[in-house]
């Protein structure tokens, strides 16, 4: 599925490029902007919902968040993608 991001707040860079969201009968997995890091999750039973996260260790070593909450809003996926330093709405369709 591709995303469209509208709504930005912060800088998500990565919100500007096609995403890519899998999703499998055990797992989901979102790639924001098809980059090296992807967001990985279990889906619900009955798909109502969707959480996908990644957790990386800035140079600092601090953490840093990734997360995607999504859920199906008719033909689309709609969600929330955020980090530490942004947060955007994201819409998903094939």
């Amino acid at each position: 599925m591709d995303r469209q991001a509208r709504d930005r707040s912060g800088t998500c860079d990565e919100t500007r490029d096609t995403s890519t969201f899998q999703i499998g009968s055990k797992r989901i997995a979102f790639t924001p902007a098809d980059g090296s890091i992807a967001l990985r999750g279990v889906p619900e039973k009955d798909h109502a919902h969707y959480h996908a996260e990644a957790l990386l260790q800035q140079p600092s070593g601090a953490p840093f968040p990734m997360v995607f909450e999504a859920h199906p809003d008719g033909e689309t996926i709609v969600g929330t993608y955020g980090t530490p330093r942004c947060r955007a709405h994201i819409v998903l369709k094939r």
